[in-house]
Formats: structure tokens, C-alpha cells, sequence
């Protein structure tokens, strides 16, 4: 936190390095850079996203 440039091109770079079952951790440390860049909205978006995976009774409400 505090260079929000930094993690955002790290997290998208990082992206095909890891593998899938990584991704959700990937997306929530991409949307607080997000956030701390000013951009909350969008990481919100993403964290939500991400978080409809695992959800049973409310995932197409929080994708939607």
C-alpha cells in the first residue's frame, strides 16, 4: 500500500505465472491495489467477482 503503481503491474504480471488455484488470491490482492490507486469502484468489482465463486445461495445477485 502507499505505491499503488507498484502492485498493480506486479499483480498483472504475475498472472499467467500463477497457477489457478491461486486466482482468487490474486484478485483480492488486486483489488485493494486498486483501491489504494484511487480506483475503488473497480477493485470492489473485482473483489465481488471473485467472491461469487464461492458463494451458493447469493452468486448471481453479487455477479450481477
Amino acid at each position: 500500500m502507499g505505491r499503488p503503481a507498484s502492485p498493480l503491474s506486479g499483480t498483472q504480471a504475475g498472472q499467467a505465472e500463477l497457477g489457478e488455484e491461486h486466482a482468487d488470491a490474486r484478485t483480492a490482492f488486486l483489488a485493494l491495489a486498486l483501491t489504494d490507486a484511487g480506483r475503488p469502484a473497480e477493485g470492489a468489482a473485482r473483489a465481488l467477482l471473485a467472491l461469487s465463486n464461492h458463494l451458493t445461495r447469493y452468486r448471481r445477485a453479487v455477479r450481477h
